[in-house]
C-alpha cells in the first residue's frame, strides 16, 4: 500500500514516521486459533522532486527502495536517492545508494 505524506519538514520526519510504523506493525500479530504469527512491513521512501523527476515517478523509487529494504533484512525502510525517471527504467532497476536502515526493536 501506499501512504502519501505532504506538509513534512525534513527527511528526519520521514524516517521517524517509518520507524514508528515499523514499531507499531511489528507489535501485533495474526493471532488465530491460539497461534501469534509476527508480522513485519519494509518501506520505502520517495520524495518528489529530490528522488523522482516527476510525481508518477513517486511508486517506483518508493518501490525500489522497498525492495532494497527487503533484501537488506525485515522490518527495516530506506530512503532513495536516485531519480527514477529515465525513459524506459523499469521499476526496481534504479541503484539505491543511500539509504537509512532500521530494524525493528533497536
Amino acid at each position: 500500500f501506499v501512504i502519501w505524506v505532504t506538509g513534512f519538514i525534513t527527511y528526519a520526519d520521514l524516517m521517524e514516521m517509518a520507524k514508528r510504523l515499523i514499531e507499531r506493525i511489528g507489535g501485533l500479530s495474526a493471532g488465530r486459533y491460539g497461534h501469534a504469527a509476527p508480522v513485519g512491513v519494509s518501506i520505502g521512501i520517495s520524495v518528489y522532486p529530490d528522488m523522482a523527476a516527476r510525481p508518477a515517478d513517486l511508486v517506483p523509487s518508493a518501490d525500489a527502495a522497498m525492495y532494497q529494504a527487503k533484501r537488506e533484512g525485515k522490518s527495516r525502510f530506506v530512503m532513495a536517492s536516485v531519480l527514477v525517471a529515465a525513459p524506459g527504467m523499469q521499476p526496481g532497476s534504479s541503484v539505491v545508494q543511500t539509504r537509512a536502515s532500521l530494524r525493528w526493536g533497536d
